[in-house]
Parts: C-alpha cells; sequence; structure tokens
C-alpha cells in the first residue's frame, strides 16, 4: 500500500509540475535543471505538490524568471526557466540552494524534522554539466603541505580541553558560513562571538572590554579585527533582526578568509597559554 500510495503522490507532483509551468509564464526562456538532495537521504521526504515561484529583481536569476521545485524520495529537482543568460553559475546555485531551503524548512516545520539539502549539479542547454564542490574557495588559514597536513588537523583537533566548548561553536558556526551563502556574515561574526565568550570574566564583564581582551590576546593583524567591526558586525546585525542583505561572492570570500584567520589565530593562543601554565 506504501509504494502504491507514493506512486500515486509521484503522478500528482508531475501532474501539479506540468500544470505550474503554464502559469504566470511566456516567452522564451533559457532552461536550467538544477539537483540535488535532501539530508538524511533515508528520511525519503516528498513535498505535498511541486512549488512554482517568480523571481524579483535584484539577484542572479533575472527578473521575472520562474523556478519549479520537487522533492521526491529525497532527491531534488530545480527546474530554473530564466529570462536570460545566466552566467555565474555558483551564483546560480546559491540562491536555489536559499530557495529549496525555505520550502523544506517549511515542511522539517510541519513534521518537526531537522532536514538539511545540498545542490550537487546544473545542466543546461548546448551540454552545460557542472558539479558542485564543497569548497568556496582555496583558502587555508594555516599553511600546510603534504608532508605537514597530519601534523596541522591533529593540532586542531588537541585544542587544550579548557578552551573547546567556545572552540567547537566557534567551528560549527564557522561551517555553516561556508554552507551557507545567504548568511555567510551571520555565521562568521557568531563565530567570533563564540571565540570572545571565552573572555567574559565575570557575568559584570561589558561586551567591549571582552571584545579588546580578545584581540589584546590574538596576533590576528589590525585590518582583520577592523573587517569583523566595521563589514561583517553590521550585516550580521541585519541578517539577526530580518533583514535580506544581499552580498557578492568577493564579499563572502573575504569575510570566509578574514574569520578562518582569526579562529587559527585563537588555536595558536590557546596553545600558548597551556604551554605557558605547563612550565
Amino acid at each position: 500500500m506504501a509504494k502504491i500510495h507514493l506512486a500515486a503522490r509521484q503522478k500528482n507532483m508531475a501532474e501539479n509540475l506540468e500544470q505550474s509551468m503554464t502559469v504566470e509564464y511566456l516567452g522564451e526562456t533559457l532552461i536550467y535543471v538544477l539537483s540535488g538532495k535532501v539530508l538524511p537521504e533515508r528520511a525519503n521526504v516528498n513535498l505535498p505538490k511541486s512549488i512554482a515561484m517568480k523571481i524579483l529583481p535584484g539577484r542572479t536569476i533575472p527578473e521575472g524568471s520562474m523556478v519549479f521545485v520537487t522533492v521526491i524520495c529525497s532527491q531534488i529537482s530545480m527546474v530554473v526557466h530564466s529570462r536570460g543568460e545566466i552566467a555565474d553559475l555558483q551564483a546560480l546555485a546559491h540562491e536555489c540552494e536559499g530557495m529549496c531551503r525555505m520550502i523544506v524548512d517549511c515542511l522539517g516545520f510541519l513534521l518537526t524534522c531537522g532536514y538539511d539539502i545540498e545542490i550537487t549539479q546544473v545542466s543546461g542547454t548546448g551540454g552545460l554539466h557542472v558539479v558542485y564542490g564543497v569548497q568556496p574557495a582555496d583558502l587555508r588559514p594555516i599553511p600546510f603541505s603534504d608532508d605537514s597536513f597530519q601534523d596541522s588537523f591533529e593540532r586542531l583537533v588537541t585544542v587544550p580541553r579548557a578552551y573547546q566548548l567556545a572552540y567547537r561553536r566557534a567551528l560549527a558556526d564557522y561551517r555553516e558560513a561556508i554552507r551557507s551563502f545567504e548568511d555567510t556574515a551571520f555565521f562568521c561574526y557568531r563565530a567570533v562571538e563564540d571565540l570572545r565568550q571565552v573572555f567574559v570574566e565575570n557575568e559584570r564583564s561589558k561586551e567591549a572590554q571582552t571584545w579588546e581582551r580578545l584581540w589584546e590576546a590574538m596576533p590576528v593583524v589590525e585590518d582583520a579585527r577592523a573587517y569583523v567591526k566595521d563589514v561583517i558586525r553590521p550585516l550580521a546585525t541585519g541578517n539577526r533582526h530580518g533583514e535580506g542583505t544581499l552580498i557578492s561572492r568577493q564579499q563572502r570570500l573575504e569575510m570566509l578568509e578574514k574569520t578562518s584567520k582569526i579562529i587559527a589565530a585563537f588555536v595558536d593562543w590557546a596553545w600558548m597559554q597551556k604551554a605557558a601554565t605547563s612550565s
């Protein structure tokens, strides 16, 4: 019965998609098909219907284009009917991922399930086919070679116990900054705030004082400190209060680079603190 029910749902979704693709759309278009997965795949996620979205101004996808989203057996299909060529395929993936994440989050909220998603590839006319990687850029906050990779990794994994809670949270937020284009500033700033908590001496500590202790303790270059205050913080504050501030890919890479260097500097500081107390 379960298989019959699923087959009927898939048929209805296909019919819904076919019908929706005739709504509010006229004229010649370029078609991009993005594929991905809902994680964990074993959850076997199915949207109850296909979703059609019309693109507003201010995005990589041209205004007035349509995006159709289906999820069957945790497999994501996003068909973009674009009113023009899209040169930046990485930005296309980020925008589509944001749309799809909101849709799947609605289902997760309804079912009280913590789903995640990933967009893995895009294909289009003229033989276009790109498989997306997991690395936004070749950023190396801690330089390493093939020979030194294991030592660098062990140094990160074995950060002194006294600092592991703040450090773990900073790494978790930095991971989300890598994964979420739209929320890069929010998670980068929160990663630095996680590290700041180490320098809170008591409940009466003023925020400005803890920031000063953080910057005094870590040998980061002055421009990283200023960048957090003048660039990342205002954008993160806007995100935290519900503003949908758009950033460029270059801005995103700069935020990731500055934040990664701060986390790396914290690791150096933590080891120096252990060495000082052990001597």
